[in-house]
């Protein structure tokens, strides 16, 4: 089961730790309100979100991910809403969040362009993604963006 292993393996991407700080910061900038972090993997961008007070879903196709997300929300003591899903169909209703983000992923997703509509459906009018995404070198590039501008990637 890969997700035993996944946080070694990702923390340690050159600068991954520090754009998913970035990220965080991202999204103090862009509202109140629950924030629905997609692709969310293991947690390292929904657990920094709850810890600053937001009420976050944390959307992950894989089942063992998930469940390492809510083992390492239980051990903080942090409470965060663990949904299993795919970022190509997206369970909830249209203009439902403010914000979304999703870190590291974007770019692995096979169908990265329905996950994009998916993202950008989600968003109230206003709202911003904040995305983070590998260059050549997998070194990880966060950018916030609009609905608009994010169907334009």
């Amino acid at each position: 089961m890969f997700s035993r292993f996944y946080d070694s393996f990702t923390l340690k991407a050159p600068g991954y730790r520090e754009a998913c700080i970035l990220t965080s910061k991202l999204a103090k900038l862009h509202g109140e309100g629950c924030v629905l972090d997609v692709a969310c993997g293991t947690g390292a961008v929904s657990l920094l979100l709850a810890e600053e007070g937001r009420e976050v879903i944390g959307l992950d196709l894989s089942p063992g991910q998930v469940n390492q997300l809510k083992a390492k929300a239980s051990l903080k003591g942090i409470s965060i809403h663990p949904v299993i899903g795919d970022a190509r169909m997206l369970p909830f209703r249209s203009k439902s969040f403010n914000l979304a983000t999703c870190s590291g992923a974007l770019s692995e997703i096979a169908g990265r362009k329905h996950a994009i509509r998916e993202i950008s459906r989600v968003l109230k009018q206003g709202g911003h993604a904040i995305t983070m995404t590998f260059n050549r070198e997998r070194t990880p590039l966060p950018g916030a963006y609009t609905a608009r501008e994010l169907k334009k990637t």
